[in-house]
């Protein structure tokens, strides 16, 4: 791997935790399972904890659940265990934006934490002899959690085991082939993005039967916005793409489009244009 990689990329991994309000009650899966007739481990009865409206519980998920959102939205994929590419370029808006949506986070857990002795008490009552006071932990806020961790990339240099000169060889060939693969993989994932945004205008607007929502230019507007700095590449093709699509598709307004048909067909076939000269570099990714 080129220097240049390891000096415009890092590697970042994003842990949120949050308490599932839910148990396993074996009384209760022996009792359903005898009920039927089943045999035992047939099935399982996971008690829901929390009442199915509880808005300040759900609140907390939701804002997990963005927080991971933009944290695969800022970043690019690297390894199965979440781990991922973050280029030097977007460091800091990532920091801003990260630091941000814990502070969500943390408001919206302290209001969870506000709730919660109610929300047992509501519990309380719809799980009738279900309900079981050890089944809620005493220290609620404990369960909830962010975590932001940095890691350098790796470099086959980076060995300093002892091994033979031509063992060496080969452990750093290949961590070399697997890094390549990998950055490989990342730009693929950039591509793909690039390609279904501007795809979707192409859809949208080409037919004129199709609903032409708000969503397609803001996710359009979102995407180009984070992609020149995932190019860990610099691939001058796909910045040209995307300076075409910020140009030419952008900046249209979804109600002038729903209100003008040639409006709507002439930004079809940009959209079309720019979908059509990505085919060359897609890899049969685009289906």
């Amino acid at each position: 791997m080129s220097a240049s990689i390891t000096d415009r990329a890092m590697l970042c991994s994003v842990t949120v935790s949050i308490w599932t309000g839910r148990r396993h009650d074996r009384d209760a899966s022996t009792a359903v399972t005898k009920a039927h007739g089943a045999t035992e481990g047939a099935g399982r009865f996971h008690k829901r904890l929390m009442p199915a409206d509880a808005a300040t519980f759900d609140a907390v998920r939701r804002v997990g659940q963005a927080l991971r959102r933009e944290f695969y939205r800022l970043t690019l994929p690297w390894l199965d265990d979440g781990t991922r590419v973050l280029p030097t370029r977007v460091f800091q808006d990532f920091g801003l934006r990260m630091e941000a949506q814990r502070d969500k986070f943390k408001n919206a857990v302290a209001a969870f934490v506000a709730d919660y002795d109610s929300l047992r008490e509501r519990a309380r009552s719809e799980l009738g002899t279900l309900f079981d006071l050890d089944d809620y932990p005493d220290n609620v806020e404990a369960k909830f959690g962010t975590a932001i961790r940095y890691f350098p990339m790796p470099s086959s240099s980076d060995f300093r085991i002892t091994l033979t000169d031509a063992q060496m060889q080969a452990v750093q060939a290949s961590t070399e082939a697997a890094t390549t693969e990998a950055i490989a993989t990342a730009m693929r994932d950039v591509w793909q993005r690039l390609h279904a945004a501007t795809s979707t205008i192409a859809d949208r607007l080409g037919n004129q039967d199709r609903v032409i929502r708000n969503s397609i230019v803001t996710n359009l507007r979102e995407v180009l916005d984070v992609l020149p700095a995932l190019n860990l590449t610099d691939d001058p093709v796909l910045a040209q793409l995307v300076a075409d699509a910020k140009q030419k598709l952008a900046p249209h307004d979804p109600d002038r489009l729903r209100a003008d048909p040639s409006l709507r067909r002439d930004v079809a076939t940009e959209a079309q244009a720019i979908v059509d000269a990505m085919q060359p570099y897609m890899g049969g990714q685009n289906g």
